[in-house]
């Protein structure tokens, strides 16, 4: 009986361990650099993240996120295209032990999402995407041979 317990018990004792570990050597503050530079380059935006990025493990595990706002481009009334007070993501577990990560619930507090148009019809949804970097090409035209 005893050996059942132990067996039983072995996993468990494993996980919180694990999660111990989690949270003591990894800070998720510490890739508010990579998040913000991520978003630029794929969006072509500002993210400005004000809050602290927390772990959750109840009720389940993920992410907690302070205040957070993604910018307009300039020339819009507003400054920003997405403004929230705090979100909440929650990560499914058996997904990670396949190397993958997928995110289950999104939750968004005081969220304000605002689209504009111009008089001369672009509005701040438009150019949202990857940077595109300008590549001078060189014309070539074939010698002569002589």
């Amino acid at each position: 009986m005893k050996k059942i317990a132990l067996l039983i018990s072995i996993p468990f004792i494993a996980i919180i361990a694990a999660l111990l570990v989690l949270v003591l050597l990894v800070n998720p503050n510490d890739f508010k650099p990579l998040i913000k530079e991520q978003v630029e380059a794929q969006t072509g935006r500002q993210l400005t993240i004000d809050g602290d990025i927390e772990w959750r493990f109840f009720p389940s595990i993920g992410f907690s996120i302070g205040e957070v706002a993604l910018s307009n481009p300039k020339g819009f009334s507003t400054p920003d295209l997405v403004k929230f007070n705090n979100a909440v993501l929650d990560l499914n577990v058996r997904p990670l032990f396949q190397h993958e990560i997928n995110i289950g619930l999104v939750t968004l507090d005081g969220a304000s999402f605002t689209l504009h148009t111009l008089k001369n019809g672009t509005t701040n949804l438009d150019n949202i995407g990857p940077i595109k970097k300008q590549v001078d090409t060189l014309e070539t035209t074939p010698e002569e041979q002589v």
